[in-house]
């Protein structure tokens, strides 16, 4: 499944802990700003056609918990993140398998690749299983400036969505 990440000059998201730090010195440093991307935290995708009902589910995912720490280096700031994402496959799925991207991104770093890193993930579902929660853990380095302040800066975490999805996400309550 995908459990050691390495991604470079990249952050990642919603609620970090805080930082680890054995300096005492540092220990007051504040860690960047983890945040869940809003309407990008859940996603449907739906089987081909028209329908759009619950018969047509393909597949849905959410992101319920993520986790992380931060370390202030030399060169600015070491992170890893623990990420739980809920799949349920839905009534159209006759595969056992879903398919998605999430991402992490670093408006500050945008354009440069390093300002958002997509990450590809399939899962199969077990016999007589609809539910499975996927564990990612993402190791990031964040590079700063020697006067940078990592609280200035924000790194969001969301699914890849197309134009279609982030559009029935936003027509839907927030559960």
């Amino acid at each position: 499944m995908g459990w050691a990440r390495h991604l470079l000059a990249l952050s990642v998201v919603v609620g970090m802990t805080g930082c680890n730090l054995v300096d005492e010195e540092k220990r007051s440093l504040p860690c960047p700003n983890f945040l869940l991307l809003a309407h990008a935290e859940r996603m449907t995708k739906f089987s081909e056609g028209p329908g759009r009902d619950i018969t047509d589910v393909d597949f849905s995912t959410k992101i319920t918990n993520f986790l992380g720490s931060c370390d202030h280096t030399k060169s600015g700031i070491e992170a890893e993140l623990f990420v739980e994402i809920a799949v349920q496959r839905g009534p159209a799925n006759r595969s056992r398998k879903a398919s998605f991207e999430y991402f992490i991104a670093i408006p500050q770093f945008h354009p440069a690749p390093a300002g958002k890193k997509i990450l590809p993930i399939t899962v199969k579902f077990k016999e007589n299983k609809n539910r499975l929660v996927y564990r990612d853990r993402i190791y990031l380095e964040i590079p700063l400036g020697h006067k940078d302040i990592a609280a200035n800066y924000d790194v969001y975490l969301g699914f890849q969505l197309t134009g279609k999805q982030l559009k029935f996400n936003r027509r839907r309550p927030a559960r």
